[in-house]
């Protein structure tokens, strides 16, 4: 088996190309180009050309079967292609120019000599490489060496070819021979001690032993690799034999090394990792080996089958051949005669069936392998190839032309994809990168602006109408009928799911739906998610993440979701699909990638928070998206939040499942956050501003939730509400019943319900098993246009010829686009041509804004109603015989009605104006005077005065003399309809003389003392109430002639004077009452030692001054002074103005006084200014200092506070300006 080296190919090939240019300037390999990077919009159309400016490019058939060399026929004839002959082949290799090896080996009871290795070139010539034909082991030239039935080859990059013989040794152990590149073959490995089956030795070269050898391998280190009886082995560079993997034990076990086993292991192939794979033919798998010996399984799940898919979902039947290419795709030929292709990320493919062979190898986008005495080539790859990711969904690749087409249908990262064109010269490889996204969000449409111009005041019976078309000024409305309903897809064979396109398709149980912004629609299918296409495509979700049509059921999602209810889209284009059965979300990315995104598939978890698989769901059922890629969820009895990185919260309700509760009136209450409750919450809408809709299906409401958890109930007592609910873009909400909800469609049971990209609405009908398209879009009309008229839904005009007349009514018509809805309001009126007539008029009379019926006959192009030669105020009319009028201001007299043709009367109309009241003199008067009151209109109706509200008997004159105060009004009335007038106020005045009140006030005696009073006497005796209020008083004080209102502080005062059975009447006065000030002294001294004293706050004063008493009413005195201390007091002529006292020295000396003091002492340093005065007091017992104070610009008395002193005898130390002196104080 070949291992194919790309970087050594492509290095030979150039210097071969450069050679080819330099003879024959045609002879180049291609070179192409396209245009990069690629941004694709999904759901648009799209075709990439190469675009090849080198040499041309042959046109080949992907998986086109063709015989490279031989012609069937038994034997070793050289030759070109179907000249030459083999004898049967079996091992094939290829090196590095493409030349190809085969072992030609014998086969009993065939004559001849036929043990050879053959080679053929690029251009199919066969000769023989090595061999001389017979069997057996002998190393030599090539021409002269022999082989034993040789088997598997491999070609290094030094074109050295290792050749399998499985029994070619002494003891029938498998050798391995290596033909040089120089045409020398030695044996390389095997030979040794007898080590059949699972026994084979390890050791160094030819004395290690090979169990039946049959594939062939080698790394890009050297290393060969060998299958043999159940055990891979290793042959280093060094030539050491050692066990990779296997115990040779047939079995089934992956893991490391020997621990492994295999059952009858066939190819096998290394990639450029230093990855082997195994073709494991009784274990019906391909199996993996790592280059630290870790075996796992590639692809196959051990069941004879023909299955393809991914890993091991796929299916063989006894693996044998197997080949490798430069990007790591493997190529299988299996006992099903086919070639199959497993991709690097182990996806099964079928190339093509009807094979016979054993095995292959491959080279240049071919596989070649032995067949029937031929050597046959598959072309693998076509003229183009590509390698790297899957291309995006929707788009294909033609391995032909090179051409990318389709439409991609799901957006995703950019991507990078190299294409390869190949001819006989070479090859060319451009990287192509495409990145697919969303459709620009769709442009804002503006909504519609309708208006109906010109619209006649009436059409007249049998007379063609001119057609009423509406004026849009705003977005464009659709020619499309609003309401109107079709199938999408479903209808074909029931009881199965069908891929097809439309009608062709086929649901089982269509539940829930969700739209992208490609235009595809989502559908859960029972166990199944499919997807409607713009175009009506229905295809199936498989286990690989790809939209496909009628998958296998091992490939089908059924296999991986068995329970499937919900399903949502982000914007990226991810799918997430609510499992019941597992009660799981699983997530398929927008590249395929298919896993559980949230929630625990442990039987028996309980409802909880957490981040992915730490968290878990009792059913999860619809789901919707946010914009920030919040999934919402709906559970049992809550509403479930997951964040992009897989966070689940509880956003409403609680994990219970509310199992046994009874809600009052049967409705589970409002609230906040777990404050709410639900009832089995099922389908899930979202408006423009996120707020979540969601239908509570046993408490038959449709609740609302808000971004911060609040919920509240919108809708309720619906009798069978479904899954379905949606929300267009201006925020109406739709939701699905199980009754008919189309007129004349007979009965549906629809579930799901979504608003697709164009504003239609899409419902899933389980009953009728199909997806069908409501459209939203085109003129509505509100209700019945008059017989003979008719209305276009597409166009919005109104048309035809009235047949009948109709009163003048309101018709709403609503042009609807995808940007929202405009309505405007046309009146129509359809009249006879025939003049009215009036027959009655209820009531007879009326007044203003009063109601009149007026009956008669064709009424209903009524342009103008009046009473008595007044217009009505307003007219309705009700039907071609019946008129509603309001009266205006009006008049009595006729009754009348006119239209375009003629006018009807009626007589004996009244109208009742409101009265008004005029007065002959001023009404407010003397209560000894009166005013007279005439009421207007005076004559032609009843009148009735009354005041205040109460009918004054007999005053039913157009007059009345109105004598005292009070509200008077007038009713008039005629024919049992009455007005009433105004009100007119009146009134009869009381007073008194200005000088029947003396008041006087009384001040108090002394500060502090409230013994003030105020005096009330009145001329007249009348029943008075004097309420004096100030000073946080209000007092009434009722009197007749007088009275003194005593013990009142000083301060202002209002007193007010009212007269009993007089409310209009107040007199009222401001009154101060005073107090006497504190008695003031300021004395001076004057230069003649005479003493001045300045005196206030008394009205006489009395003096003492040395024992001598003075008496004065002046506000100043002046009186003599004595030598020494003088002794002043002064009083008032009230004692609780208080005294003065002071002691006034004007002698020269300075002596403390008094003597003996208490706690006060007094020194007179004199009038004159000193400028430092310090005074220090000793204990004459024991000359302790207990005193001491200074005193800076000093003069007159200093007092000195000596509270502090105990009783005795002190010296006290005077120091001034100018002396010393020493006293001596006595303290009591």
């Amino acid at each position: 088996m070949l291992r194919f080296y790309p970087q050594v190919f492509y290095k030979l090939l150039l210097i071969t190309t450069t050679f080819l240019f330099a003879g024959n300037i045609f002879a180049q390999k291609p070179n192409i180009t396209y245009t990069t990077p690629l941004t694709f919009t999904a759901g648009k159309a799209v075709k990439l050309i190469p675009v090849n400016t080198g040499g041309s490019i042959p046109a080949s058939q992907f998986g086109k079967v063709s015989t490279f060399a031989g012609n069937g026929q038994y034997g070793t004839v050289n030759g070109k292609g179907t000249a030459a002959s083999f004898a049967s082949p079996s091992g094939i290799a290829v090196d590095s120019l493409g030349n190809l090896y085969v072992s030609d080996r014998n086969i009993p009871n065939n004559a001849g000599k036929h043990a050879f290795i053959r080679k053929i070139t690029p251009g199919g010539v066969v000769s023989t490489y090595a061999g001389n034909g017979t069997d057996g082991s002998a190393d030599g030239p090539a021409a002269s060496a022999s082989f034993n039935n040789p088997a598997g080859l491999a070609a290094d990059i030094n074109r050295n070819i290792y050749v399998v013989e499985p029994f070619g040794g002494t003891y029938s152990n498998g050798l391995v021979r290596k033909i040089s590149a120089g045409g020398v073959v030695t044996t390389v490995a095997g030979g040794g001690a007898p080590g059949i089956r699972i026994n084979a030795q390890d050791g160094q070269g030819t004395s290690a032993s090979l169990s039946v050898p049959v594939g062939i391998t080698l790394d890009n280190a050297g290393n060969i690799y060998l299958t043999t009886q159940n055990k891979i082995r290793k042959i280093n560079t060094s030539q050491y034999v050692s066990t990779f993997a296997g115990d040779g034990s047939p079995g089934f076990i992956d893991g490391y090394g020997t621990t492994a086993r295999f059952n009858q292991p066939i190819g096998i192939v290394a990639d450029n990792s230093g990855n082997l794979f195994i073709a494991d033919y009784y274990n019906l798998r391909l199996r993996k080996i790592t280059p630290d010996s870790l075996v796992s399984t590639e692809a196959g799940y051990g069941a004879i089958g023909n299955n393809d898919g991914p890993g091991t979902t796929a299916s063989f039947n006894n693996l044998s051949g197997l080949a490798i290419d430069g990007v790591g795709n493997k190529y299988v030929l299996d006992g099903n005669g086919s070639l199959r292709k497993v991709s690097p990320g182990g996806v099964v493919t079928t190339i093509v069936k009807g094979l016979s062979g054993a095995t292959i190898t491959y080279y240049h986008g071919s596989i070649y392998f032995p067949g029937i005495n031929t050597i046959m080539r598959v072309d693998v790859t076509g003229s183009y190839t590509i390698q790297g990711p899957s291309l995006p969904d929707g788009l294909v690749f033609d391995p032909n032309t090179g051409i990318i087409s389709g439409t991609p249908n799901v957006p995703g990262g950019p991507q990078t994809f190299y294409i390869t064109a190949s001819n006989s010269y070479g090859s060319s490889t451009a990287s192509v990168t495409i990145d697919v996204k969303l459709p620009p969000a769709p442009k804002y449409m503006k909504p519609p602006k309708i208006a109906y111009n010109n619209v006649p005041a009436y059409f007249v019976t049998s007379t063609p109408i001119i057609p009423l078309a509406p004026k849009n000024t705003g977005g464009v409305v659709p020619q499309t009928t609003y309401g109107s309903t079709s199938i999408i897809a479903g209808g074909g064979p029931p009881t199965i799911s069908f891929d097809a396109i439309g009608t062709k398709a086929s649901f089982i149980y269509p539940l829930n739906l969700a739209t992208d912004a490609s235009g595809n629609i989502y559908v859960t299918d029972r166990s199944k998610v499919r997807r409607i296409s713009p175009n009506a495509v229905v295809t199936t979700l498989d286990m690989n993440g790809k939209f496909t049509s009628n998958p296998p059921p091992g490939l089908a999602s059924a296999a991986l979701f068995p329970g499937i209810n919900g399903v949502a889209l982000d914007g990226a284009g991810n799918i997430y699909i609510s499992e019941n059965l597992y009660s799981t979300i699983q997530k398929v990315s927008h590249s395929g990638m298919i896993g559980p995104f949230a929630g625990t598939t442990i039987s028996g978890s309980k409802q909880k928070d957490g981040t992915g698989n730490a968290a878990a769901f009792s059913h999860p059922g619809g789901m919707v998206v946010s914009k920030t890629g919040d999934l919402y969820v709906t559970d049992v009895a809550s509403i479930r939040k997951i964040t992009p990185a897989g966070v689940v919260t509880t956003f409403a309700g609680n994990l219970t499942d509310n199992a046994g509760v009874s809600f009052k009136a049967g409705h589970p209450p409002d609230g906040v956050g777990s404050h709410a409750f639900f009832e089995l919450p099922q389908g899930m809408a979202m408006d423009t501003a996120e707020n979540l809709f969601v239908t509570d299906l046993n408490a038959h409401n449709i609740r609302k939730i808000t971004k911060d958890s609040v919920v509240s109930t919108v809708v309720s007592g619906l009798i069978n509400p479904s899954y379905g609910i949606g929300v267009d873009i201006k925020d109406n909400l739709y939701y699905s019943a199980n009754y008919p909800v189309y007129p004349n469609t007979g009965p549906v049971t629809t579930t799901g319900q979504t608003i697709d990209r164009d504003g239609n609405l899409i419902i899933a009908d389980v009953n009728t098993q199909t997806i069908s398209k409501m459209i939203l879009t085109g003129y509505t009309i509100d209700s019945v246009l008059p017989a003979g008229l008719t209305f276009d839904g597409k166009t919005g005009i109104i048309s035809g010829t009235p047949t009948t007349p109709a009163p003048a009514k309101a018709y709403i018509v609503t042009a609807y686009n995808a940007g929202g809805n405009s309505s405007y309001v046309i009146h129509i009126t359809v009249a006879s041509n025939a003049a009215p007539t009036i027959t009655s008029i209820t009531p007879a009379a009326a007044i203003t804004d009063g109601t009149i019926v007026i009956n008669g006959n064709n009424f209903t192009a009524a342009t103008n109603v009046t009473f008595g030669d007044t217009p009505a105020k307003s007219f309705v009319i009700s039907s071609p015989t019946v008129i509603t009028a309001v009266v205006d201001n009006g008049s009595t007299g006729n009754v009348s009605v006119k239209t375009p043709f003629g006018t009807g009367t009626f007589g004996g109309f009244i109208f009742v104006p409101l009265p008004a009241i005029t007065a002959n003199g001023p009404v407010t008067f003397l209560s000894t005077g009166s005013v007279v009151l005439t009421a207007s209109p005076a004559t032609g109706y009843n009148y009735q005065w009354s005041n205040g509200g109460t009918v004054i008997a007999g005053a039913t004159a157009s007059t009345y003399i109105a004598k005292q105060s009070g509200a008077y009004t007038v009713t008039i009335t005629a024919n049992g309809v009455s007005q009433t007038s105004a009100v007119v106020n009146v009134k009869s005045v009381f007073t008194l003389p200005a000088n029947n009140f003396s008041v006087s006030a009384t001040s108090a005696t002394c500060i502090g003392n409230n013994d003030g009073s105020v005096n009330i006497t009145a001329v007249q005796s009348m029943a008075y109430t004097a309420t004096i209020t100030g000073n946080g008083l209000s007092t009434p004080y009722p009197f007749t002639t007088s009275t003194a209102i005593n013990n009142i502080a000083a301060g202002s005062y209002h007193v007010c004077i009212t007269v009993a059975g007089q409310p209009d009447y107040a007199q009222c006065y401001d009154v101060v009452i005073t107090e006497p000030k504190n008695l003031s002294v300021y004395s001076v001294i004057n230069s003649d030692n005479s003493l001045t004293l300045g005196l206030s706050g008394g009205s006489r004063y009395n003096i003492i001054l040395n024992g001598t008493a003075y008496a004065t009413s002046s506000n100043s005195i002046t009186l003599p002074l004595g030598e020494g201390t003088n002794d002043l007091t002064v009083t008032t002529d009230r004692l609780c103005q208080g005294s003065f006292k002071r002691f006034i020295n004007i002698s020269g000396k300075i002596i403390p006084y008094p003597m003996p003091f208490q706690n006060s002492l007094n020194l007179n340093v004199g009038n004159t200014m000193v400028n430092n005065v310090s005074i220090e007091i000793h204990n004459v017992g024991d000359g302790k200092l207990v005193y001491t104070k200074q005193y800076i610009n000093q003069s007159g008395v200093i007092q000195l506070d000596l509270t502090g002193l105990q009783g005795g005898v002190y010296a006290l130390h005077l120091s001034t300006d100018s002396s010393d002196k020493i006293f001596k104080i006595i303290k009591k």
